[in-house]
C-alpha cells in the first residue's frame, strides 16, 4: 500500500495534468483550414451543376470539420476538468488522513512523556 505522502504526490501531479489538459482543450484547436468554397457559373449547365454541387459539398465538409473541432475541445476541457476534480478529492482525503495520523502520532507522544514524567516523580 503507498505511504499518504507518494498519493498526495501523484494527486498533485494529476492536478497539474488536469490543468494542462484544459489549456490544449481551450488552445489547441484554434486554427482553421480554410473556408467555404465560392460557387461559379459557367456557360454550360452541365459544369455549373457539378461546381456547384463541389462547392455545396465543399462547404459542407468544412462545417463538419468545425463541429468536430468543437467538439474535440469540449471534451478535453470537460476531461481535463474532472481529472482535477478526481485528484483533487484524493488530494483532501489523503491530507486529512495525514493530519488524523499526526495528531494521533502527538497524542500517544503526549502520553508516553507523561507516564515518563510519573515514573520520574514516582523515582
Amino acid at each position: 500500500m503507498k505511504s499518504n505522502k507518494s498519493k498526495i504526490i501523484i494527486a498533485s501531479i494529476g492536478i497539474v495534468v488536469g490543468i494542462i489538459i484544459i489549456i490544449i482543450g481551450a488552445t489547441y484547436f484554434d486554427y482553421s483550414y480554410s473556408g467555404t468554397v465560392m460557387r461559379q457559373t459557367y456557360g454550360g449547365d452541365a459544369y455549373t451543376g457539378i461546381q456547384q454541387a463541389s462547392a455545396q459539398t465543399a462547404t459542407n465538409t468544412y462545417h463538419v470539420f468545425e463541429i468536430n473541432q468543437l467538439f474535440a475541445k469540449l471534451a478535453l476541457i470537460v476531461t481535463g476538468i474532472l481529472v482535477i476534480l478526481h485528484y483533487s478529492s484524493v488530494l483532501c482525503d489523503n491530507i486529512t488522513i495525514t493530519k488524523k495520523e499526526n495528531n494521533k502520532q502527538e497524542e500517544k507522544n503526549g502520553k508516553e512523556v507523561k507516564e515518563k514524567n510519573k515514573q520520574n516523580n514516582k523515582e
